[in-house]
């Protein structure tokens, strides 16, 4: 339930998220790992599949999140309500 909590106080459902699944090397259970896709799917989301030891996936994924957070700057130059912060200020968590 907290994580529900954080979720309504700070907004986190309306802002972009990414979805990486780790340790996608050494899967024990296929079918519950094509269940998890089939329900991020049908969310909309994209999973990036990473292996942290292998790295596998890993670039991908960096790539993906430095476009998604060029894109999300370059919006909020733009939308003055991008502008308004809601949870923890990034300098606040450092």
């Amino acid at each position: 339930m907290v994580g529900g909590l954080l979720v309504i106080k700070y907004g986190l459902s309306e802002r972009p998220q990414i979805v990486a699944a780790n340790k996608t090397d050494i899967i024990q259970d296929e079918d519950a790992y094509k269940a998890f896709l089939e329900e991020m799917k049908k969310r909309g989301y994209e999973v990036f599949e990473i292996s942290a030891a292998t790295k596998q996936g890993v670039k991908e994924l960096i790539d993906y999140t430095a476009q998604l957070l060029s894109y999300c700057i370059h919006l909020c130059r733009y939308v003055p309500a991008c502008l308004q912060i809601r949870g923890p200020r990034l300098e606040d968590t450092l």
